[in-house]
């Protein structure tokens, strides 16, 4: 119907001038028709673990009752004077704000979620609103294709950068943020599985056995048969599982210290080969894994042992 304004929804978070440039950018785009503006915020200060003081983030149990509830008050009150500073920004224009800080899922997967519930048609994504449950650049990036490639047709998505619009392009298995001229302003390349990157590993190298001078009757040549050839693929399931456990006993301490998964292969380490020498044979590759894995092993029991101490 001629007249009847149309909602665009701009999902910015507590980056005054990311926020103020993407309702910038939003306003000057739709100028010459009525609209209104749904201002989605995302805090990701608020948390009921944390808190934040004068020396910065500080655990909520580390703090008495009273000083809790004045630094949550406190807290509160600079959202409440940020998101009346988007209003204002808008002048004229009607605006409303819809909060989104208490979500139990990645916000990508949230923004989602609230496209299709309330028939989102046109979105504008600040870029540090994907930042918001990490404050990581690069989740920032992923959080942004995740949308791109899950919202529903008739959603419009518009990603904001420094006041600008970017584009998103997928080649292969590589993603880019570009602006207007072409220039990158953002990469984003799919991780590879463990297990994809094991398969890779064993199979690449046992390829290249026939051709290091060997005749065809010794042992090495005959890693080609589908018994060497998975081999692997009986101990890769006990490295996997122990990986995933690895990252779950990293994501349950992921405020004391960080545990590091390195490759047994990765050229960090001084004392062993930066890559997998062409005459090891796939057992000796095997016993090598397995060696790595007792001996990460060890270092999670030792670290859990200094936790509980």
């Amino acid at each position: 119907m001629e007249g009847q304004e149309e909602k665009v929804y701009v999902a910015i978070g507590n980056d005054l001038q990311d926020g103020f440039g993407a309702l910038e950018w939003a306003l000057r785009k739709w100028s010459s028709r009525p609209i209104s503006i749904v201002i989605i915020h995302a805090n990701n200060n608020l948390s009921k673990d944390f808190v934040y003081g004068p020396y910065g983030k500080l655990p909520a149990s580390s703090v008495n009752e009273e000083i809790l509830e004045v630094l949550r008050k406190d807290e509160q009150e600079q959202i409440d004077k940020l998101l009346s500073k988007y209003i204002s920004f808008c002048g004229e224009v009607k605006a409303e704000i819809l909060k989104a800080e208490k979500y139990d899922e990645p916000i990508h997967k949230h923004i989602i979620d609230l496209i299709s519930k309330l028939r989102i048609t046109k979105l504008v994504v600040g870029i540090t609103f994907m930042k918001s449950s990490s404050g990581k650049s690069k989740n920032a990036i992923s959080g942004s294709f995740y949308v791109h490639r899950n919202r529903p047709d008739f959603c419009e998505l518009f990603i904001i950068c420094g006041g600008k619009l970017v584009f998103l392009r997928e080649q292969d298995d590589e993603g880019f943020m570009e602006d207007d001229k072409g220039a990158m302003v953002g990469k984003l390349k799919e991780k590879a599985s463990f297990r994809g990157r094991l398969r890779k590993m064993f199979t690449d190298n046992s390829s290249n056995f026939p051709t290091q001078g060997r005749s065809p009757g010794s042992p090495s040549a005959k890693e080609g048969s589908p018994n060497a050839q998975y081999q692997w693929e009986n101990c890769v399931d006990e490295i996997e599982d122990y990986y995933q456990q690895l990252l779950s006993s990293n994501s349950d301490e992921k405020d004391c210290e960080e545990i590091v998964v390195v490759s047994p292969f990765s050229p960090t380490e001084p004392n062993t080969p930066a890559c997998i020498d062409s005459d090891t044979t796939v057992p000796e590759k095997i016993e090598t894994l397995r060696n790595k894995i007792h001996e990460a092993h060890e270092t999670v029991q030792l670290k859990r042992k200094r936790g509980q101490g």
